[in-house]
């Protein structure tokens, strides 16, 4: 993706979703944590794992896609807009996945954050018009997608999304083990 791109991407994807999360309904159960020490780092190693490993396998995948694209239709402007537009589709969903770190996304009603769903509604339509309106297509360098390439890209967002949830299983499984083990 060309700095344009991900500068966009940045700004319009990622920033008005994430802070439509502000507005979001606290969960009950904050207050039954200890609170943290002084010296307790913001992101604790459960994050810093689901981040890693999320980042990785995102990473890997767009790259794939980059290596694939490119090597099949020798075109590094279609190549750039799919790996701009897997970057978007990836914000635009994974954003439902971090709402709680306490319950699958499933668990939380969508609707209850007008906010977030409008930040993302507003994402959606900003990423089409960078892809098809012609102002756009030349200030962030981008060609029209077919249907496969949003099929393709769709189907990166919810893995991604479901990655998501698989490593905050994992760490939801891990935490109520421990706490029925010590209790």
């Amino acid at each position: 993706a060309l700095p344009g791109q991900i500068l966009w991407i940045n700004i319009v994807e990622d920033a008005f979703p994430v802070m439509a999360l502000a507005f979001d309904r606290g969960d009950k159960e904050n207050m039954k944590d200890a609170p943290r020490k002084k010296n307790d780092p913001i992101v604790d190693k459960e994050m810093r794992a689901m981040i890693i490993v999320k980042s990785i396998f995102a990473n890997i995948i767009l790259f794939s896609l980059f290596i694939y694209f490119y090597n099949t239709t020798e075109d590094i402007v279609l190549t750039r807009t799919i790996v701009f537009v897997g970057f978007g589709v990836d914000a635009l969903f994974y954003i439902f996945a971090i709402r709680s770190l306490r319950k699958p996304f499933w668990h939380t009603n969508p609707f209850s954050n007008p906010y977030l769903i409008l930040s993302v509604l507003f994402g959606w339509c900003m990423l089409v018009l960078a892809v098809y309106w012609g102002p756009l297509q030349k200030l962030l360098k981008t060609v029209p997608l077919i249907s496969e390439h949003w099929v393709i890209l769709l189907c990166f967002g919810l893995f991604n999304l479901f990655l998501m949830e698989l490593i905050k299983g994992i760490f939801l499984f891990k935490q109520e083990h421990k706490f029925i083990t010590t209790s």
